[in-house]
């Protein structure tokens, strides 16, 4: 495992929870803005082949929503388009005619800017399917690229930095081979986050969890590809770069109502969905804070020990679901296997009230990501995580709340854990960031004062620099084989370009593609992505 620069937590916000009742009302105000380093606002909708608002007071929650980049000025705001409600209504159609591609794409950046978001995330449920064609294959990957094109232009015309551009992915196979070009959309995306969630639930027979990690050992077929770590496996398998990879995390889970109480366990016969939760209001699917509220009442809970997830029973009804046992295990998992960071579906999701006795804090969920993904950034190596062949549950281990900013004024301090990082402190809340690599100091003390006169705002290169290591995504420099370099018979892929340290090679499909590394940096022979000069090994 390489510890690395920054891992992505990106988390989704969503318009339509402002509209729960209670306890379960989630506002933009409720959204602490230090969870996440991305915060993704869902949804917008495509109308007359143009990004368009989608809940009567989207603009006015808009200007709340990036507002919250004054609290946490390291955080990137994107805007979701599409979701599972709109299927391929608006997007095939869009995507299949140029004209209408480039409505979409002039709109977005027109849209994106004026209401303050830094990047477009793509969640079009799903190409290929649900309404859409064939040819919505290739035509997604066209709207990559283009969109890719159009943005890139837009920066240097202004000077403004670059909008980011992304996309929510499925994790299902049927979903994944009509719908994406992975070389393709690898090559245009910021990142691609992996719904490696609603892989069961009650539209099946039998019990299973929403989310789990990895197959069991019973089963046989397409249902031993239903867990995140096949699902993962098979978009790496297909081209895309792990670092460009989110693993998605959940914090609700799949209910379901057994036919008979005494069997319960994951695979158990059932009759239908499990009662609707008091807020969400969804039979099968229930809010974290509404799960752990529900075992105050009683019931059991299940640890499985070869999916590494829990789930609860009472009575007839049964939850799969995951807790900060299993977020820690999964965060373990994808630190270890080196993708770039985790998704979660969503914020409302979570308990972040602070109901549950359970729950020591706010956002118990989508802290615990913070609090593993930041200690893995700082070097502390998770235990491996591995399918158990036995009956004993492979464990994480349980870090302690360590906020850096207690009893400290408000104010920039250098990280303890990495020179290359520091903190500021707004209200007694951290907020990290990387320093501009020419300005790293070894000198301060961990005790030292603010040094707000020290730490230089972070350099902006051609990717956020909350992604890991500083990899390079910008488009390539050409679409023609360098004479150098030939990629025919390679395995597609990335290479060091043998005349430039500077610079590497991506072969996708014989093609060679040339890109530059970020100011500062070196492509790395032996890690494969674009790394500080000095730890270079060129």
């Amino acid at each position: 495992m390489i510890a690395l620069a920054g891992y992505r937590r990106v988390c989704y916000h969503t318009n339509w929870s402002q509209y729960r009742p209670g306890l379960g009302k989630f506002k933009v105000s409720n959204i602490d803005a230090s969870l996440c380093t991305h915060l993704i606002y869902s949804f917008a909708q495509i109308t007359d082949n143009q990004l368009a608002i989608y809940e009567w007071n989207d603009e006015q929650l808009y200007q709340e929503f990036n507002a919250l980049k004054l609290k946490n000025p390291s955080l990137k705001t994107l805007l979701a388009v599409g979701g599972w409600n709109q299927a391929s209504t608006h997007f095939s159609p869009m995507v299949t005619d140029p004209q209408s591609r480039d409505k979409f794409v002039s709109s977005s950046v027109t849209f994106l800017r004026k209401y303050g978001f830094d990047g477009l995330d793509l969640d079009w449920e799903y190409p290929g399917s649900r309404g859409g064609k064939t040819s919505d294959k290739a035509n997604f990957a066209t709207l990559c690229k283009e969109l890719r094109q159009a943005y890139e232009k837009e920066a240097q015309q202004t000077g403004k930095e670059r909008l980011l551009l992304t996309a929510a992915v499925a994790a299902g196979k049927k979903n994944i081979d009509p719908a994406y070009d992975v070389i393709a959309m690898a090559l245009y995306l910021d990142f691609i986050s992996i719904m490696t969630y609603d892989l069961h639930g009650s539209w099946e027979q039998v019990t299973g969890h929403n989310s789990p990690l990895f197959p069991r050992n019973s089963e046989t077929g397409i249902q031993r590809q239903l867990n995140m770590k096949w699902a993962s496996d098979y978009w790496v398998g297909l081209g895309a770069p792990k670092d460009k990879l989110n693993i998605g995390l959940a914090s609700y889970g799949r209910g379901f109502t057994l036919k008979d109480a005494a069997n319960h366990s994951m695979g158990a016969p059932v009759s239908g969905a499990s009662p609707a939760g008091t807020y969400t209001g969804e039979a099968g699917y229930l809010s974290y804070y509404e799960i752990c509220k529900m075992m105050e009442s009683g019931g059991t809970t299940y640890r499985d020990s070869e999916q590494l997830v829990p789930y609860y029973v009472d009575g007839m009804t049964w939850v799969g679901y995951d807790d900060e046992q299993s977020i820690s295990i999964k965060v373990a998992w994808l630190v270890q296997e080196g993708f770039g960071g985790a998704m979660v579906w969503a914020l409302p999701l979570d308990d972040f009230n602070k109901v549950c006795a359970s729950s020591d804090r706010k956002f118990p969920l989508t802290n615990r990501i913070k609090d593993e993904l930041i200690a893995a950034e700082g070097g502390t190596v998770p235990p491996t995580v591995a399918q158990a062949t036995s009956g004993t549950l492979i464990t994480a281990p349980t870090l302690a709340v360590n906020n850096m900013c207690s009893g400290k004024d408000d104010g920039y301090y250098k990280d303890p854990t990495q020179c290359s990082r520091y903190f500021r402190c707004v209200d007694g809340q951290e907020y990290f960031d990387q320093c501009d690599q020419s300005n790293i100091t070894t000198a301060l003390p961990a005790t030292a004062a603010p040094i707000s006169t020290k730490v230089k705002a972070p350099v902006t290169t051609a990717v956020p620099h909350s992604t890991r290591a500083p990899v390079t995504t910008a488009a390539p420099v050409t679409t023609s084989a360098p004479g150098f370099f030939s990629c025919t018979g390679r395995p597609s892929g990335d290479y060091p370009n043998p005349t430039d340290c500077s610079r590497f090679i991506k072969c996708a499909n014989g093609v060679a593609y040339d890109f530059q590394c970020p100011s500062g940096t070196l492509y790395g022979k032996d890690t494969k992505v674009c790394v500080w000069a000095y730890v270079a090994k060129c």
